[in-house]
């Protein structure tokens, strides 16, 4: 979890003027038109949303699950796709591989290996 890893941050924001009452239901509908989003079925490479402090992988605002009297507690959840290193060592291994196949060369150059 964040906290427990020490990559989380907290911040208290006070709000000014006055809110449409009531309360409960306009933070609801706040939460649930920003709520995060699966990056699975998202075509974009980064995502961000609100999504319940408790559970950061559902993002489930239903009842009052955000409410710890007098404070509304949520998270902001940023999701980014990333291939690992090892995928990209593999295929640049196998391109290599093929290459080399194909040609009577024993070595690929560095130019070749840069592009």
């Amino acid at each position: 979890m964040g906290i427990l890893s020490s990559s989380a941050s907290v911040v208290r924001y006070r709000v000014k003027g006055k809110i449409k009452d009531p309360l409960l239901d306009t933070i609801t509908q706040g939460l649930n038109k920003y709520r995060i989003s699966e990056i699975d079925n998202n075509s974009e490479d980064k995502i961000s949303g609100w999504t319940s402090f408790k559970t950061p992988y559902l993002a489930d605002f239903s009842g009052s699950s955000f409410i710890y009297d007098p404070y509304v507690v949520f998270s902001l959840r940023i999701d980014k796709k990333s291939i690992s290193s090892k995928t990209i060592q593999k295929q640049y291994v196998t391109e290599i591989s093929r290459r080399l196949a194909g040609n009577e060369k024993t070595y690929i150059s560095r130019h070749e290996k840069k592009r």
